[in-house]
């Protein structure tokens, strides 16, 4: 179980870059992805998102996330606060291109 947090600003958002990966990801089925995407971000990507949800793929409604860090094994974000919660269950986080990246992230810079 995968957690997709992605930040709204658009200079840092992760969604655009990442949608064919995730959209691979969840077609390939070995992973269930919870997409907890910021009210903020393009409404674009939201919609694309949102069409992905099915057997492999759900989307995470209202303000109350911890159910979803609680149950994801991991979690797949950019530069977004979420991640910093995420960690302190003691579970990995990948980022792609993380503003403040350190040894306690996976990050992805390609």
């Amino acid at each position: 179980m995968i957690l997709y947090a992605p930040t709204f600003t658009s200079y840092l958002t992760s969604a655009p870059a990442l949608f064919d990966t995730i959209r691979a990801m969840v077609s390939d089925g070995r992973w269930h992805i919870l997409f907890q995407l910021h009210p903020k971000l393009e409404r674009e990507w939201v919609d694309q998102y949102r069409a992905l949800c099915g057997e492999h793929a759900s989307w995470v409604q209202g303000p109350d996330v911890l159910w979803a860090l609680k149950t994801a094994d991991a979690m797949l974000s950019d530069t977004s606060s979420i991640v910093w919660e995420f960690l302190l269950l003691r579970k990995p986080a990948v980022t792609f291109r993380n503003g403040e990246p350190g040894p306690y992230l996976i990050d992805v810079r390609e």
